[in-house]
């Protein structure tokens, strides 16, 4: 893979992709979204547990706010987003990072990572999904490296509009979330509401073990 990827010429994973929702919002969330302070704990929390210098997987990257935050702090970022709209604006902020496009269920890669975040990204998947999802998580991470991800706050599925589009959600309580983590092989570290307006938003921070 190349370290740098231009905005025109993005690694394309699945051409079949359904980008419209966020392609439609990219300009207002790339406007509005900022890393919130709620968060800031979660993101030192993961880095504590990394390598100084790790290559780091986000995946579901939008415009590149956690992105960005890994770089300035020494890591190597690659990001996925199957929205193109989001990624050439994760491209502007962040030049330096290698940028994926892709859904995350395809995703083919051929390298392990030395940790990975999906924050507010899972809960767009089908629930019926995550459990294969998170196995694929544990099977691109290196031994004894972190994963940090946000899943919904309670069970079931759902549309709701955001700046005027609708999305979709989907998600088990958070009770089960957390039995398909360690049964795919990791070790919670942390695991809260940390919003618990609407339907509720839970940060994990996991770690794969040292015995693969």
């Amino acid at each position: 893979m190349r370290n740098r990827t231009r905005a025109s010429d993005f690694v394309l994973m699945d051409p079949m992709l359904n980008r419209a929702p966020y392609d439609l919002i990219a300009d207002q969330w790339t406007q509005e979204r900022k890393l919130l302070p709620r968060e800031k704990p979660y993101l030192e929390h993961f880095i504590a547990l990394a390598i100084p210098g790790a290559h780091i997987l986000d995946l579901g990257c939008g415009p590149g706010i956690m992105t960005r935050y890994l770089l300035d702090r020494g890591f190597r970022v690659t990001g996925v987003d199957s929205s193109l709209e989001m990624l050439r604006r994760a491209q502007l902020t962040c030049p330096e990072a290698e940028f994926i496009a892709g859904d995350m269920l395809t995703l083919k890669l051929t390298r392990r990572y030395q940790g990975i975040v999906a924050w507010g990204s899972v809960f767009h998947i089908p629930r019926t999904e995550h459990g294969r999802l998170f196995s694929d998580m544990y099977r691109w991470l290196e031994q004894n490296t972190a994963l940090l991800l946000s899943i919904g706050g309670s069970e079931g599925e759902f549309t709701a509009p955001m700046f005027g589009v609708d999305f979709f959600y989907s998600g088990h309580s958070p009770d089960v979330s957390l039995a398909c983590l360690r049964y795919a092989g990791f070790e919670i570290v942390r695991a809260e509401v940390d919003d618990p307006s609407s339907r509720g938003h839970v940060a994990v921070l996991c770690r794969k073990p040292e015995k693969d």
